[in-house]
Order: structure tokens, then sequence, then C-alpha cells
């Protein structure tokens, strides 16, 4: 898998939000490097308003489609 597979995976992820229903999607910010063989992304959730001291989300992105929400 390269990068730019796995930020076209990430650019057409979505999830649901358990509280409205409402589907949202992510913002890739930068490209934080590799883990075995998935790639890291900082990323911004759409339509959320961060202010600059807010840590932004790192997900995961794996060859076979997974795409996990690391703790940061």
């Amino acid at each position: 898998m390269t990068e730019q597979e796995a930020r076209k995976i990430l650019q057409g992820y979505q999830e649901i939000d358990d509280d409205t229903g409402e589907k949202y999607g992510y913002i890739i910010q930068e490209s934080c490097g590799k883990d075995g063989e998935g790639y890291i992304f900082r990323c911004k959730v759409e339509g959320v308003d961060y202010s600059p001291k807010d840590n932004l989300p790192l997900l995961g992105v794996y060859p076979d489609g997974t795409v996990i929400n690391i703790p940061i």
C-alpha cells in the first residue's frame, strides 16, 4: 500500500455520530508516517472548529481498508 492509496481510503471513509446519526468524514492535515503496512494521519473532523491548541485526531489506515482512531 502506498501513502496515496491510504489517503484515498481515508478520504472516502465516514463514521456516524452516535448522538445525532449524522455521517462525517475526516480532512487530512498531515502524514505522520508508517505503522507496519499502514499509514498514520493527523486529521480534522469535517464540520468541527478547532482552536490552535487542540490535539487533532490521529487515524491509522491499513491495506485491508481498516481505519482506526489512535488514542492521543
